[in-house]
């Protein structure tokens, strides 16, 4: 089951990445301000993977990844309703950031793992 929350993750941020600025140019955006839209999405995934990080080490990866996830969604799901375009901004920087710990870049960040061990014993 939780692999099907990576998948999903790892699925809309590539979705968003890669639609953002075409999505936001056909809702009338011009095209500068389509393109900071994925700038703020990248940001929010700079400062989402660093205050998770954070918040993994302090707390159980598992719930952190529950609440981004959670957050998420709400944040995904809230840009299709018709907010100020500063709302809007801070609902992209909002889902780049929580979908930043996808967890398919490092061993043991999913919590279901352990890391590998370091040393030369790992080779035995």
């Amino acid at each position: 089951m939780f692999w099907i929350a990576f998948f999903t993750c790892l699925f809309m941020v590539y979705a968003l990445s890669s639609w953002l600025t075409k999505l936001m140019a056909n809702a009338g955006y011009s095209l500068g301000s389509a393109l900071t839209f994925v700038l703020v999405l990248n940001f929010g995934a700079i400062a989402g993977a660093v205050g998770g990080g954070w918040l993994a080490d302090r707390f159980h990866i598992k719930h952190v990844l529950v609440v981004f996830f959670a957050l998420a969604a709400v944040s995904i799901a809230m840009l299709g309703y018709k907010v100020p375009t500063a709302v809007l901004y801070f609902l992209v920087g909002m889902a780049g950031a929580t979908t930043a710990l996808r967890g398919e870049r490092s061993p043991g960040v999913d919590g279901l793992r352990p890391a590998p061990p370091l040393g030369n014993d790992c080779l035995e």
